[in-house]
């Protein structure tokens, strides 16, 4: 099954390393900063929150995605990597442009990409130096993506956690993402505040509304992991909807406890 492409994925994710998040924004040009609860807690149980979600809304071929970020010694990257196991396969190196050029080498870092691809999902890990320090640690992208959530989903997350991670100093963060398509302009007679006032029982801290385009911060208090935005909310949640006038179509996008995608 194959789900996004090696370079356009890496480009597209190249934002993730280095910042904290990409909030309601317009493009990756607008980004603002929050900081993110770095914790061990499972987002597991929100997510099929999100997915059900979506699903009770008439929200089609929803698409969901898992990242982890963080560190690790670059001692160790080695040893991780001999452990993927077989079914990992390594790609060509590719530079990113986007990153800082490293202090020891002058140039750009290069991404060591591996991919794993299954009858439900794909996993891709990334993994490249440091560019604000020498030779001390390596930064990394574990990223799990597919197409509905089967009914072993759960079970799978957690054996991906228990056996990437168990090795890292610090749990990497972890943010899922959901997106799927609605016809016509769905928040045109549709309130999206009541997905999550209503059916996930929260709170809306912030709204953002124009012609063709709506985004939601908000905070549910039964989800563990929380996040501080620009503007010093705590919030939980975020929530897209843009409307694609020569479609007829309105792509929502779902985030916990961030977007970490352009929507």
């Amino acid at each position: 099954m194959k789900l996004f492409g090696q370079k356009s994925f890496f480009l597209g994710m190249a934002a993730l390393i280095g910042i904290c998040t990409l909030p309601f924004t317009h493009s990756l040009a607008d980004q603002r900063m929050m900081s993110v609860e770095t914790t061990s807690v499972s987002i597991a149980e929100p997510t099929l929150n999100l997915y059900q979600l979506g699903k009770e809304q008439g929200l089609k071929g929803v698409e969901w995605t898992v990242f982890w970020r963080g560190t690790l010694p670059e001692s160790e990257v080695e040893a991780w990597v001999q452990q993927l196991g077989e079914d990992f396969r390594a790609t060509d190196a590719l530079t990113d442009p986007s990153r800082p050029v490293n202090a020891q080498t002058n140039a750009h870092p290069q991404v060591q990409v591996w991919v794993k691809e299954t009858d439900s999902s794909t996993h891709q890990l990334q993994i490249y130096d440091n560019p604000r320090k020498k030779n001390s640690t390596a930064n990394f992208i574990y990223v799990w993506k597919g197409q509905h959530l089967h009914p072993d989903w759960q079970n799978e997350y957690k054996d991906i956690e228990s056996s990437m991670f168990p090795h890292v100093d610090h749990f990497p963060e972890s943010f899922s993402c959901l997106e799927g398509i609605a016809d016509g302009k769905l928040f045109s007679n549709v309130s999206l505040d009541s997905w999550i006032t209503d059916e996930l029982k929260g709170e809306v801290t912030h709204r953002v509304s124009e012609k063709q385009y709506v985004s939601l911060n908000g905070y549910i208090p039964n989800w563990d992991q929380r996040s501080l935005s620009a503007g010093d909310q705590i919030i939980n949640i975020q929530m897209s909807a843009r409307y694609n006038a020569l479609d007829g179509q309105t792509r929502v996008t779902l985030g916990y406890p961030l977007i970490l995608t352009e929507h």
